[in-house]
């Protein structure tokens, strides 16, 4: 979700949206998978696709109808979380399969598998961000939008697909929680409303766009888990 968040506040938004996806994610995967492996490759694309639509929304409100992000993605998790409310009708059902869960609580070679999951995942992005063209128009776009148009960045198509990378990096990371956890839960998304936008600060990003780095959001990540894992004890 960090690595996600991490895009958007580059381009200067901001994705509040990510815990309603994670409920959204956690509700529709486990009432596709129902307990079966064969299940598992449909749950998930589902969910990727309802993840991308969303960032998709996300990205036009902001560019083509210049709502503000903290609105216009604040507003969306309420939409995301009364869907799934509507949907599960306050009562959720479903399950993860065996296959599912191993993912989210197994472990190769004593390294847990979600770990491996979320570095691969960070790391690439990295790379994405600071090796490509693509990663430079995020830069330039949250730097300043204006001059980056004026220079041929296609600034509306960027923020765009930041939202979307953000969309779907959270369902990603709803997956593996859904999978660690194997059970349909209504408030499982609430806890990550702000934790993200943490995480990237503490890392070194700022909130008006232009200046920061996945790898240190790996850095802010690490910290602030360690320091939620102290504040709540062992329980």
């Amino acid at each position: 979700l960090a690595t996600g968040q991490t895009l958007t506040l580059l381009v200067g938004g901001i994705d509040l949206s990510q815990a309603g996806i994670v409920t959204l994610v956690n509700i529709v995967s486990t009432t596709i998978i129902l307990g079966s492996d064969a299940n598992i490759g449909s749950a998930v694309l589902v969910c990727l696709v309802l993840a991308a639509v969303v960032g998709a929304l996300n990205g036009l409100l902001i560019t083509l109808r210049n709502v503000t992000p903290l609105i216009a993605t604040l507003a969306m998790n309420s939409i995301l979380f009364g869907a799934a409310l509507v949907f599960t009708g306050g009562a959720p059902h479903g399950d993860a399969a065996p296959g599912f869960a191993w993912i989210g609580a197994g472990s190769l070679s004593g390294v847990p598998v979600s770990l491996l999951f979320w570095l691969v995942l960070a790391l690439g992005v990295a790379w994405v961000v600071r090796k490509t063209v693509y990663g430079r128009w995020l830069y330039a776009t949250g730097a300043n939008a204006t001059a980056a148009n004026l220079m041929g960045v296609p600034v509306t198509a960027v923020v765009i697909s930041a939202y979307v990378l953000s969309a779907v990096l959270a369902a990603v990371g709803g997956l593996l929680f859904t999978a660690y956890i194997g059970a349909p839960s209504l408030g499982i998304g609430n806890q990550f409303l702000l934790t993200s936008v943490a995480a990237v600060v503490v890392g070194g990003t700022v909130l008006t766009g232009g200046v920061g780095s996945v790898i240190a959001t790996i850095g802010g990540t690490i910290f602030i888990t360690n320091e939620v894992g102290v504040w709540l004890g062992p329980n």
